[in-house]
């Protein structure tokens, strides 16, 4: 390459080669140098996203059928929580049961991740176009999903999830600002004592949900355009049942039902057999 660059150069000042021949071959030598810069650059950048993406550990069963179902557990959990609900449905086809990055047997996130990087991870595996069954964070994950990959889910079960800010109550509002106060004084005290359950057992994945935990995904809800079903325990105090009305007037085709008597963990126990109904009846329609 610069041998010929060099020949070039000799014979335009020999004079033996035209001024507009030489500076075609230049323009051809630049146009070979930046491809071969352009190739190398990408395939060092497909490297480091594919070292970037962490191994995604999951369950499958079932028989591959009309329906391909996808669980998704919620924050600090892992598909070991849903499992049993999962398997109670396991004639409707195939299950994929996602131990989500950093939880369960899936390694951590190379770095801080929000909920549409977890969607973009996700969306790797997914086995084509798939009825998405979350519960709370997981919930999160397949708002974010339906509404960045409508190819990708045919239908959206959101058990007690997340995805909307929390309204602030008087009482909120000054925990909040007694935080700002103790931060500035004593910093290593103000997540042990004003950090939720899931901050103060986040460790390693703390910055993850820092960030997760800060999303609003109301804009996400609204481009939402398949078929969803939202549970949630009348006795939720995580995930309240007012998140659940918002997401309702938000999502287009959504239904929205309060069970009596549930809160946010024992929709997953007690309320197992009253979930699947639904799922199952959910499913029949789509």
């Amino acid at each position: 390459m610069v041998g010929a660059m060099v020949r070039i150069r000799k014979a335009a000042m020999d004079g033996s080669t035209p001024a507009a021949t030489t500076g075609a071959a230049q323009r051809a030598l630049s146009r070979h140098v930046f491809r071969v810069l352009f190739r190398a650059i990408g395939s060092i950048l497909a490297q480091a996203m594919s070292v970037a993406q962490p191994e995604i550990a999951r369950e499958v069963f079932g028989t591959p059928g009309d329906t391909d179902v996808v669980w998704a557990h919620g924050w600090g959990h892992a598909r070991a929580n849903l499992a049993p609900l999962a398997h109670s449905l396991a004639p409707l086809g195939q299950h994929t049961l996602l131990d989500l990055p950093g939880f369960g047997d899936s390694p951590a996130p190379p770095e801080p991740w929000g909920t549409a990087d977890y969607a973009r991870a996700v969306a790797a595996v997914l086995p084509g176009p798939v009825v998405w069954v979350g519960h709370s964070f997981g919930g999160k994950v397949g708002l974010m999903l339906a509404a960045r990959r409508p190819d990708l889910v045919r239908g959206l079960v959101l058990i007690a999830s997340s995805g909307l800010k929390r309204r602030g109550r008087l009482w909120v509002r000054a925990k909040i600002a007694a935080f700002k106060v103790t931060k500035r004084v004593c910093p290593w005290a103000a997540g042990r004592f004003f950090g939720s359950s899931d901050y103060k057992n986040a460790g390693p994945m703390r910055a993850t949900f820092v960030r997760v935990v800060n999303e609003d995904l109301a804009a996400e809800a609204a481009a939402v355009r398949c078929p969803t079903l939202l549970l949630y325990g009348q006795g939720d105090t995580e995930t309240p049942p007012e998140i659940g009305r918002r997401l309702a007037a938000l999502i287009p085709r959504a239904r929205l039902e309060i069970l009596d008597g549930l809160d946010h963990y024992t929709v997953l126990t007690e309320g197992r057999h009253r979930i699947a109904t639904r799922i199952k009846e959910f499913a029949a329609c789509l």
